[in-house]
């Protein structure tokens, strides 16, 4: 008995060997494939977004002078105003050329009653309803088609034209990136999904907006950004495209 006891307690030693040897390699593997697919630039381009984060964290208010350019060609778009709440500003006042080729509704609120009781969507069907939809020149194609879940949308009018949305968001509390204004995001609108470059502002009741470099860690803020026009009440969601 005594013999055997030996034999196994041995075998298990070799195994927790055997096993530390896999776990030893696995870690070389690891770090092998680091050094592959490490690349400096992209490196050096998250450590100086980080720096830019934490400066812009404490000192959200100020901007360093430039040592490589003059500081009237480096702020020359910029604006002094005496009172941020009470003095002037043209919101037609030096608009992106892109402006000229996007639509501008006037009045939001009266355009969307108008709309949606024309094409009947004022009285939307309550959920949990039961709702019989008939569908005609369905190909067959979706008939052999695995997914047992079907979307199904339509545009009210003027829907189809690009505009600028601002949307109101609040950070994910387990969210710990730092992303930067203008950044590549990933927008959720209702059922419309496309790729939009945000830029952040304060969420106040102002005719002005403090604009954000970093999305805000806490509180709520707005994004806004190039989309289709949206005219019922939709939620929208960021996300960050890895």
């Amino acid at each position: 008995m005594e013999d055997r006891e030996g034999e196994e307690e041995s075998e298990e030693s070799e195994e927790e060997y055997v096993d530390l040897e896999e776990e030893e390699s696995d870690c070389y593997k690891d770090s092998d494939n680091y050094d592959v697919h490490f690349e400096a630039e992209e490196e050096a381009a998250e450590l100086k977004k980080f720096r830019e984060a934490r400066d812009d964290e404490q000192f959200p208010d100020e901007m360093d002078t430039p040592t490589d350019i003059a500081a009237r060609i480096r702020f020359q778009k910029y604006r002094g105003l005496k009172s941020f709440r009470t003095s002037g500003w043209d919101p037609q006042e030096n608009l992106p050329r892109d402006y000229a080729r996007i639509s501008q509704i006037k009045n939001f609120r009266m355009v969307r009653k108008s709309l949606l009781k024309q094409s009947g969507s004022d009285k939307p069907v309550s959920a949990g309803s039961h709702v019989d939809v008939y569908i005609s020149d369905v190909p067959l194609s979706l008939k052999d088609s695995n997914s047992s879940s079907l979307a199904i949308f339509s545009l009210l009018p003027h829907e189809q034209r690009l505009s600028v949305q601002h949307v109101a968001q609040a950070r994910h509390p387990l969210s710990t990136v730092d992303i930067k204004s203008k950044e590549h995001l990933l927008a959720q609108v209702g059922f419309r999904r496309y790729v939009v470059r945000p830029i952040f502002s304060q969420h106040t009741k102002s005719n002005k907006h403090k604009l954000e470099r970093f999305m805000p860690v806490t509180g709520n803020f707005v994004a806004s950004f190039y989309a289709p026009i949206t005219l019922t009440d939709s939620p929208a969601m960021l996300f960050k495209i890895e």
